[in-house]
């Protein structure tokens, strides 16, 4: 039994989300992966959900019915449709969580207006290339169109992660995470993330990424170059948590008191739990 149990914790893949989950509060973490209690649904990640999704879609868009004199325009326009196909797709959803109609309506506001943000600095970049290259905007959105969403998985790190988007052109590869959160720098939990995502592209891709960065969709990216430090510190950290996660006993996964766990607008979902 004791031997299943190792082969069990052994075999548990972590990801960024996990990570920064012990990093916040070790008991989180517990009640979370350990004992797998789940987690209480709420608007930031319904609306999180719906923005990731849109973006997704927008890098995957079939572009070849899209008229050249007026592309930028019609792009912009199927994304932000998109978005309202999502937003009413999740109303059941929505309406679960309790809020009135006004609340509904900000948070509906918000996510139009980073993905609006979103298109804006998209546009500008096709636009840029387009005139720089001398090619079509068609063409530009080609060239310039990442890899979404891609799942990396490393028995070897006992990591795996989802990148958002991966850019190559240029010569360069640059990844980028994006978030809605109202946060405009790339603070410690970023650079986990990050650190992260280039263990991984390298492992899987067999090279380093040159750039990585955050998109912060209320904002604007935020880029950062790859070097040996930031590797090192990310395989830290992977390390670390794989040592202070291989108990199951809860009395190794100690409470992390913080503005985090109750706050204006909310608290933890195992708060009641920490209580008792």
């Amino acid at each position: 039994m004791y031997g299943s149990m190792l082969e069990a914790i052994k075999g548990r893949l972590e990801s960024p989300t996990s990570i920064l989950t012990h990093m916040q509060c070790p008991r989180k973490y517990y009640y979370r992966y350990i004992k797998r209690l789940g987690q209480e649904q709420s608007i930031y990640l319904v609306m999180g959900s719906i923005v990731h999704s849109t973006i997704a879609a927008f890098h995957r868009t079939d572009i070849s019915e899209i008229p050249s004199e007026c592309f930028f325009e019609i792009l912009r326009s199927k994304t932000m449709g998109d978005l309202d196909t999502r937003w009413v797709e999740n109303r059941d959803e929505l309406e679960r969580l309790n809020l009135n109609p006004e609340e509904i309506t900000s948070f509906y506001d918000e996510a139009r207006s980073m993905i609006g943000n979103f298109c804006q600095y998209h546009v500008n970049k096709l636009i840029a290339c387009q005139y720089r290259y001398n090619i079509s905007a068609a063409e530009a959105f080609r060239r310039l169109r990442p890899k979404a969403e891609t799942k990396i998985t490393s028995e070897k790190l006992g990591i795996m992660g989802v990148i958002d988007a991966i850019h190559n052109f240029d010569g360069e590869t640059v990844i980028i995470d994006y978030k809605t959160s109202k946060k405009d720098e790339i603070d410690t939990d970023c650079m986990v993330q990050l650190a992260i995502y280039a263990l991984l592209y390298r492992e899987y891709f067999g090279r380093l990424p040159d750039k990585l960065g955050i998109h912060f969709l209320r904002h604007g990216e935020r880029i950062i170059r790859v070097s040996p430090g930031l590797l090192a510190w990310g395989k830290k950290k992977c390390d670390e948590i794989r040592d202070l996660t291989a108990s199951r006993e809860e009395a190794d996964y100690p409470k992390k008191v913080s503005g985090l766990c109750k706050y204006r607008t909310g608290q933890c979902d195992y708060y009641g739990l920490c209580r008792d």
